[in-house]
């Protein structure tokens, strides 16, 4: 692995030592719950023809980013009654 590889792939955006960010597990698992929640909530289906479009990768970012616009279908899930 190259420098720039290896220094993106080590990011650490919650800074590290004594300035280490406090809330960062909170953080985490609150962006995990909400992520959770939409899935299992919302079917989410692309409009043009059904198919996903990856994004390129942005190395400098670290971040998978696309230039044009991802239009969808949401609609909620319609999930299962449990028998009383």
């Amino acid at each position: 692995m190259d420098f720039m590889q290896d220094m993106i792939a080590n990011l650490d955006i919650e800074g590290g030592g004594h300035s280490m960010c406090k809330g960062r597990a909170f953080a985490f698992k609150e962006i995990m719950l909400f992520s959770a929640a939409i899935i299992s909530m919302w079917e989410i289906d692309p409009v043009d023809d059904g198919e996903w479009k990856m994004p390129r990768h942005r190395k400098a970012t670290a971040v998978y980013n696309t230039d044009d616009s991802t239009r969808v279908w949401i609609k909620q899930r319609k999930l299962p009654v449990p028998a009383a």
